[in-house]
Formats: structure tokens, C-alpha cells, sequence
């Protein structure tokens, strides 16, 4: 089966009066928001990834230089070791929110913290 191409969610112009009170409020600290690791499935997982939806490599020096925009896609994070699928006790995982739907990756604690003080 083909998959669609991947790219980030477009969503609302930053601001825009039809973007929802909820959205607006999430935008700028999302990165830090607790999520039920239950929403960390196999599917989200296999939905994307570092490189496709930024166009980096999954490693530090990348995800500190492009640290904004990935907070600004990132709806929250549950600790590794807490997930059904894939647990790795010691790091994160993040969600990410696009226009083919949502998916998910680990992430360092140092590259957590990159991603939260950049969403500040």
C-alpha cells in the first residue's frame, strides 16, 4: 500500500480569527504538555518521522537548530518508559501533528529540554 506524502500540518495562519481558542493556546507550549502514553500506538509511530517532516536527521545539533519550528507541531510527550509500543525507559516521546495525521518519536532528555525551552 502507497503512503501519502508526509508534511506538516498546515493548520491556521498563526493568529487567525477561525484558528480555535484551544489551538492558539497550545501553540507556543505544547512540547510540555503531558499526554496519556496510551495514544502512542504503532500507527502514530510508523506515521512519520524526524527527517520526513523536517528534513533533518534525528540528532541533536539538527533538532537544536530547528527546535522552533518542531515545537510549534509538537502536541505533547509522554516518558519512554510509560508506552505500550516501543517503551525505552530514560527518554520521551513526542507527538507531532500533520497534515496526514498525527505520529510520534522518541527524543533525548537533552533533546526535550532543546525543544521546551524553544516553544517558550
Amino acid at each position: 500500500m502507497k503512503q501519502k506524502p508526509f508534511k506538516p500540518w498546515s493548520g491556521w495562519p498563526e493568529g487567525h480569527a477561525s484558528e480555535p481558542e484551544s489551538v492558539r493556546a497550545l501553540r507556543f507550549n505544547a512540547p510540555e504538555i503531558p499526554l496519556d502514553s496510551s495514544l502512542f500506538t504503532w500507527e502514530k509511530w510508523r506515521g512519520g518521522s524526524f527527517y520526513s517532516l523536517f528534513g533533518i536527521r534525528h540528532r541533536r545539533n539538527d533538532i537544536a537548530k530547528h527546535a522552533k519550528r518542531i515545537a510549534q507541531l509538537a502536541l505533547g510527550h509522554a516518558k519512554g518508559e510509560s508506552l505500550p509500543f516501543r517503551p525505552k525507559p530514560g527518554m520521551y516521546a513526542m507527538m507531532f501533528l500533520t497534515d496526514n495525521g498525527e505520529f510520534w518519536s522518541h527524543i533525548t532528555p537533552e533533546e526535550f529540554r532543546l525543544i521546551c525551552e524553544a516553544a517558550r
